[in-house]
């Protein structure tokens, strides 16, 4: 997805800069979270304490969530590299 003049565009860029990045992303996936998350407790008309109850148990879970997009971020690299590795030999034995 390359239009040949100005690089990548749309998805891929998104993901060029997402495997560059991982960490980064993953952080910004996280604290939108969170912050989305708090948000939405605080506009509903619930006791305080349910409302620190629910965020906290929100944050928990997108703290799993975070942390299994960097696990699946890093495989993905992994996979990405090892499957390189073969197509360039195949391809160099074909010349």
């Amino acid at each position: 997805m390359s239009d040949g003049i100005n690089g990548p565009t749309g998805v891929a860029s998104v993901a060029a800069y997402v495997n560059a990045n991982k960490l980064k992303s993953v952080g910004a996936f996280w604290a939108t979270g969170i912050v989305g998350s708090m948000a939405y407790q605080w506009s509903r008309n619930i006791p305080f304490q349910l409302k620190l109850i629910h965020s906290r148990i929100w944050a928990q879970g997108m703290t799993i969530g975070a942390i299994c997009l960097s696990g699946l971020a890093t495989q993905y690299d992994v996979y990405q590299k090892t499957n390189a590795a073969p197509k360039k030999l195949v391809d160099s034995l074909k010349k």
